[in-house]
């Protein structure tokens, strides 16, 4: 976070920021809390409720909120001072994030130690330096990797491969700025998000065994980042505003929701693998990063009071905290047992 004398002299808070940060934790927590509340009802798993499954579109949100974030930072620093301080931009970074979340590794840590939490110490270790979301390179010593992120077998660490992915694209992202300058990083996130798609798809063939992790790595996974990158470079200059002005309507907010909704969902059933690997991150994060710039843009109307209501700022300001720790209370249908036996354990503690 930057020091409040940068942020009042240089970056003017956004509006609706944390109202944003409040609907996707609630896409996050509802689709991690899915599979809980079907082990809690018995209940097989409903189509139906499965299509307003939007977790993903959550993470799609914050990562899209990140790299705009980053980017608008380090943009507004080199054009107001002409320099931009790249390691008071990490110890702030560091500062900001890892007191939660080595508090958080560290009880996961202690947890599986006494059994009560069944992971590996691999993959402790593999969480507290944030490469959780390369777990697939480790087979050969946990062959629990083999499995996705959201296995029984990762499930309580399962999540920080987001922050995995963001710790690693904000260690890269800067120094790219620093070194191509404003100029030239914008060709550089143009070429990220024309390669991605096509490296989803050769990965895919030529490496299968990596199927169903290549979404959480980068370079593979870049496209909201990037995306949201690209408009912090960009936003505000002549030409962008130009083109945001054909699109800064209502119609395409609600075309948004509707995309994010059911188009979205409908084409990645029908199409499948040729349409989620190629097509569907960068589409997705598009449409977000659309819907994010335009309620930030338009806090007046009626969702962008609501997003801006205290209620909101509040609840969007826990977000960290709260995907931090869901992943312990929000237990699938196959820890079920193992959780009671670890509850069991502590008690007897």
């Amino acid at each position: 976070m930057i020091t409040q004398e940068l942020n009042n002299k240089i970056l003017p808070r956004i509006p609706s920021l944390d109202g944003l940060r409040a609907i996707a934790i609630l896409l996050v927590v509802f689709g991690h809390g899915l599979p809980s509340f079907y082990a809690w009802a018995g209940i097989q798993p409903n189509a139906i409720v499965g299509w307003f499954d939007k977790g993903h579109t959550g993470v799609t949100i914050f990562f899209v909120l990140s790299g705009y974030l980053i980017t608008r930072l380090i943009r507004s620093e080199l054009e107001s001072t002409s320099a931009f301080n790249i390691i008071k931009f990490y110890v702030r970074r560091a500062l900001r994030i890892f007191p939660a979340f080595y508090a958080f590794v560290g009880v996961v840590g202690v947890l599986v130690a006494i059994g009560v939490v069944r992971h590996s110490f691999l993959d402790v270790f593999l969480a507290s330096v944030h490469l959780f979301n390369y777990r697939i390179l480790s087979i050969s010593w946990n062959p629990a990797a083999a499995n996705e992120a959201f296995s029984s077998s990762s499930w309580y660490l399962g999540h920080t491969w987001t922050l995995a992915l963001e710790q690693q694209y904000y260690l890269l992202w800067p120094l790219a700025i620093l070194v191509l300058g404003l100029r030239r990083s914008r060709w550089l996130a143009i070429l990220v998000l024309i390669l991605s798609p096509v490296l989803r798809v050769a990965t895919h063939f030529l490496l299968p065994g990596w199927r169903g992790h290549t979404g959480i790595m980068l370079p593979w996974a870049a496209d909201s980042l990037i995306l949201g990158s690209l408009a912090g470079l960009c936003a505000h200059r002549e030409k962008f505003e130009k083109y945001w002005s054909d699109v800064d309507t209502l119609v395409f907010v609600v075309g948004d929701f509707l995309f994010l909704c059911f188009l979205s969902p409908l084409a990645s059933k029908t199409l499948g693998g040729g349409y989620n690997l190629l097509l569907a991150p960068s589409l997705n994060s598009l449409v977000v990063l659309h819907a994010v710039l335009w309620f930030s843009r338009h806090p007046s109307c009626i969702a962008g009071k609501l997003l801006n209501s205290s209620t909101a700022k509040w609840f969007g300001s826990l977000s960290y905290s709260l995907y931090l720790w869901q992943q312990l209370y929000l237990v699938p249908a196959g820890l079920l047992g193992h959780w009671s036996q670890g509850q069991r354990t502590l008690k007897a503690l």
